[in-house]
């Protein structure tokens, strides 16, 4: 016991110099500094200090050769806190170092840290995983050798790289096979081809979630619940079950574990893309890592169920009474984060043809006609009048019923325009399917970001191509309106996401309008429907609330003119008239210029000490303290060290971004 209680003793005795170091490293810097690294350095300096005060008071005549001490108590006092101080000054500057190569991150505990630790390793395997089968679709090398994704030979290998690599690389290449106005029609259609299916989740796995997530068992929840899945996706399945009152209900189930597997696949795409962007010059025109971004962003949206509830109330809020087109009822109490109870719409998708067309065939033109023109008339109005509409509108989301109607399903993604949008949205599609050039120009310079020295006339007619070939085709496909989307790109005007959104939402409802009411034209109703639309938008009854706004602005700000007019024109004749600048207004802005200046000065000074502290070194003048040091000397070295204590701060506060500690 006693050996024991000895030896740690000795470790306490040890550990107090290197926690007294840390904590005058951490105060020097004036960094929040990890302690454990702090620690670890000041441990260090406290081992190794003792040999190198020896060595060092040695050769500056301090001690002698057999380590006596020659000089007198007040010179070995400065000279040991001279040692000390720049001991100090190299611990900081290593500390510095670690800092860079490993930034310090807020202590999470030992379970934390496992946990991290368990989660980088997962990260990396699956990492390499993701390399390799880009590697051995031959991917990478194709891109190595300077080819474009939508070259031939790399279309069919992106796909089936894609499609091996899992949930978040399935969902980028969807997503991108959307974006007409990114990639050409050929490549789109390839990605078009990724399958989103996935193994079915065995029944325990989902009635677990089930009732972690709802808070009661199945049988209090449902009046039955079928284990089979309607429909398994990457991201969740769908089953079928009853209500207690006989209700058909679908419930959507997220797949166990979906959620860590989509933050590690997250990372490891942006990880990718972000080294795609430095790599490829196609990467870079594709803005590759903002789109990966957005991806991610609305992927983590998807991991929560009650997003798309929302999105549906919103939807279905903005459909008009006694319409054709339905959105599910969703039941609040038998939803969570994980699980989406909706009503069970009755019938088939349109991505089955051959099972609409059956049902189709007995109804006459009129009906099919009706079904056509209401679902066009229907998303038209939600983009132009109302602002809210479903932003992933394909084939696969739209339901034919069995009562007639239609349904739309999947509503992760909802895109909400605002009124001066949806304005100059609505001119320049009506202005569009007019074959109006002008107008239509005009429309999109208003609307979007345009380059200052844009040549009008150039784009007019760019565009008044684009729209005459439209007008003559009488088809809205995705290639053509990739076409449109590429005059932008010429001319650089930047299309705001959520109005691309809105452009394609219209455009994919050509497949669904041409198997719905074969022979109409998708434009044809849409024009219909817009001029209708825009006719509403420009009435007085739209148009004389936002008059009256405007004209109630602007009485106020008139009744203010004249006071404000007779008080300038007086003091401009008195010579009173006085203009006031206020630099730096915002607190951020005047912090910005402090710290700015805080910093140059304390490099200024570094720099005049340290300049000052070598010239005083080098003289070699100055009263001797001892055989080999001077006054001159020491002097020197004492302003060095301040010198050096700014250097530091300096480069500490440039890394710390100006963070400072609690």
């Amino acid at each position: 016991m006693g050996t024991f209680g000895s030896l740690l003793l000795d470790l306490a005795i040890s550990l107090v110099p290197a926690l007294v170091t840390a904590w005058l490293l951490r105060k020097l810097l004036d960094q929040p500094i990890g302690w454990p690294r702090a620690v670890l350095v000041g441990a260090a300096m406290s081992f190794g200090l003792p040999p190198v005060a020896t060595e060092v008071g040695i050769q500056a005549g301090v001690f002698s050769d057999r380590w006596e001490i020659s000089a007198s108590p007040g010179v070995l006092a400065a000279f040991l806190g001279l040692v000390v101080a720049w001991a100090l000054v190299v611990s900081a500057a290593v500390l510095i170092v670690l800092e860079v190569l490993f930034p310090t991150k807020p202590w999470v505990g030992f379970a934390g840290f496992w946990r991290r630790f368990r989660t980088g390793v997962a990260r990396t395997r699956r990492y390499l995983q993701v390399i390799a089968i880009f590697s051995s679709t031959g991917v990478r090398s194709a891109f190595n050798r300077g080819e474009r994704p939508e070259s031939e030979g790399v279309s069919s290998a992106l796909l089936e790289a894609l499609n091996r690599s899992g949930v978040t690389f399935v969902k980028l290449g969807q997503f991108l096979a959307t974006q007409p106005d990114l990639l050409p029609e050929h490549t789109s259609a390839a990605l078009r081809q990724l399958q989103a299916d996935a193994a079915r989740v065995p029944s325990a796995e989902i009635e677990a979630v089930l009732v972690s997530e709802l808070g009661m068992p199945l049988a209090q929840a449902f009046g039955s619940f079928e284990p089979e899945p309607l429909a398994a996706a990457s991201i969740a399945q769908v089953h079928r079950a009853r209500l207690h009152d006989g209700t058909e209900v679908a419930v959507k189930v997220q797949r166990p574990g979906i959620v860590e597997q989509v933050h590690t696949d997250s990372d490891i795409l942006l990880r990718l893309t972000a080294t795609a962007e430095k790599r490829y010059a196609w990467a870079r025109e594709l803005s590759l890592h903002s789109l990966a971004e957005g991806l991610v962003g609305s992927l983590k949206e998807e991991l929560d169920c009650r997003i798309e509830a929302r999105n549906m109330e919103l939807v279905a809020a903005a459909l008009p009474p006694g319409g054709i087109v339905r959105v599910p009822q969703v039941y609040p109490e038998l939803s969570g984060v994980r699980v989406l109870t909706m009503d069970l719409l009755d019938g088939v998708t349109l991505s089955h043809a051959d099972a609409v067309g059956q049902r189709l065939a007995p109804l006459p033109t009129d009906e099919r006609e009706a079904l056509s023109e209401g679902l066009v008339q229907t998303v038209v109005e939600g983009v132009l009048r109302v602002g809210v509409f479903h932003a992933d509108l394909h084939p696969g989301n739209i339901m034919l019923l069995s009562d007639g109607n239609l349904g739309l399903l999947d509503f992760g993604s909802v895109g909400v325009l605002d009124d001066e949008t949806r304005q100059l949205l609505g001119t320049f599609l009506f202005a569009a399917l007019h074959d109006d050039a002008v107008t239509a120009a005009d429309a999109v310079l208003l609307s979007f970001d345009a380059p200052s020295d844009i040549s009008v006339r150039d784009f007019r007619r760019a565009l008044g191509r684009e729209l005459t070939i439209l007008n003559r085709r009488r088809s809205l496909d995705p290639q053509q309106l990739s076409r449109l989307f590429e005059v932008m790109r010429t001319y650089q005007i930047e299309v705001p996401g959520h109005v691309a959104a809105a452009l394609r939402t219209v455009a994919s409802m050509q497949p669904a309008v041409e198997l719905l009411s074969p022979g109409v034209s998708l434009l044809d109703v849409a024009e219909e429907s817009m001029t209708g639309i825009v006719s509403v938008l420009q009435s007085a009854r739209e148009t004389r609330p936002k008059v009256l706004g405007s004209a109630s602005i602007s009485a106020a700000v008139a009744r203010r003119l004249p006071e404000r007019t007779e008080r300038i024109t007086s003091d401009l004749a008195e010579g009173r008239l006085k203009v006031r600048a206020t630099l730096f207004a915002d607190a951020h802005d005047r912090g910005f210029l402090v710290g700015l200046m805080d910093t140059m000065l304390s490099v200024l000074l570094a720099c005049a000490a340290i300049i000052g502290a070598v010239m005083l070194i080098t003289s070699g003048g100055g009263f001797e303290l001892t055989d080999g040091f001077t006054v001159n000397a020491f002097i020197g070295y004492v302003i060095g060290f301040l010198g050096a204590v700014l250097a530091l701060r300096s480069v500490a506060r440039f890394l710390g971004g100006g963070r400072r500690q609690a």
